[in-house]
């Protein structure tokens, strides 16, 4: 049997740059896996917890661990439905039984409440994982079109799939709803609408904005980062969770606009990543913060460094995971793309 075992249902969203990531951590230290009994590390627990929770018993005659990231931590605090009753109660049990090692991907300061479901955290890795990702090549034509179409003006991106979670109709409304935003902004949106948000896309397009609206490729998505002066991250109150989108922003100095009181918001406050928080389905109160708002640049040298710190931290907490001594921790070569 495999020492580790990476345990994914799909590729979909962060799973396929976590496999990438995971792998390359794994590769390189190998050689240096200490325990005889081995590890599941299941990459997102919320996917499949029922095999989750499975394995935990099914390994414990082999004394092999049951490991994962847990990502909607906060789901186990609402009270709107009984099945975020039933979430809370077993991960508080599981977290403190031997069998499993749960992980949070956003740190316990956010949220003092998540030591209770879990054994420790780390930041979402798209926080920190770039230098262990494959090689990205920047499309200069895509950069070109939308600074020639924004005319001097500040880039406001949306990545991913556009739908109600990720905010898009919100997003839409402060565009339409304030000409001094369409002068200061040129608002992107790239990744799939939702089928019920296409007439609204459409109004953006009309009038001025830049809908992508299909996959958008790695290639793609990292000129889009480079392009951009701001991300959009700002998104309901059903998405309380880290984000990728947040994470490689931060990686790459882009600040971000979010939901204010989110846990994004408050995440990226600890960490020191610039960010607007804006009233949630405010669209006159957030359209007047974000038209005097400018986002700020960022020091490049400072931010690697931050970053350095993190990464250390959070690969040597997953060595643990999978039985490796965190000591034995390398920094890799730091490939983030000059934005200068």
């Amino acid at each position: 049997m495999d020492k580790v075992r990476f345990i994914s249902k799909s590729n979909d969203g962060h799973r396929s740059a976590f496999i990438s990531v995971f792998e390359r951590i794994l590769e390189e230290y190998r050689l240096n896996h200490t325990s005889r009994y081995g590890t599941d590390f299941f990459l997102m627990i919320d996917e499949d917890l029922r095999s989750f929770f499975a394995s935990g018993f099914i390994n414990l005659p082999f004394l092999r661990r049951t490991a994962g990231l847990f990502f909607r931590t906060g789901e186990c605090f609402r009270t709107d439905s009984i099945k975020y009753k039933i979430k809370r109660l077993l991960f508080s049990l599981a977290a403190n039984s031997k069998l499993y090692n749960i992980v949070t991907i956003m740190p316990h300061s956010i949220d003092q409440r998540f030591s209770q479901v879990s054994n420790g955290w780390i930041y979402d890795p798209q926080f920190w994982d770039i230098p262990y990702l494959p090689e990205t090549k920047y499309i200069d034509e895509l950069a070109e079109i939308l600074i020639n179409k924004a005319k001097g003006r500040q880039i406001c991106v949306a990545l991913g799939a556009q739908n109600t979670d990720k905010g898009f109709e919100f997003f839409a409304r402060i565009w339409l709803s304030n000409p001094a935003i369409r002068e200061k902004f040129l608002f992107v949106a790239a990744g799939r609408v939702a089928e019920g948000l296409r007439s609204i896309a459409s109004e953006i397009a009309e009038t001025g904005g830049v809908i992508l609206d299909r996959y958008i490729s790695d290639n793609e998505l990292a000129t889009l980062y480079v392009a951009a002066d701001c991300i959009w991250s700002c998104y309901s109150p059903a998405y309380n969770q880290s984000s990728g989108i947040l994470g490689r922003a931060f990686q790459l100095g882009k600040p971000s606009i979010v939901r204010d009181g989110s846990y994004m918001n408050l995440l990226a406050d600890e960490i020191g990543h610039p960010n607007l928080p804006l009233p949630y389905d405010h669209s006159p109160d957030a359209a007047t913060l974000l038209s005097s708002w400018k986002p700020p640049q960022i020091d490049q040298d400072a931010l690697g460094k931050k970053i350095e710190d993190i990464r250390r931290r959070d690969v040597r907490t997953i060595l643990a995971m999978l039985g490796i001594d965190p000591a034995l921790y390398k920094s890799p070569l730091d490939t983030r793309p000059n934005l200068t």
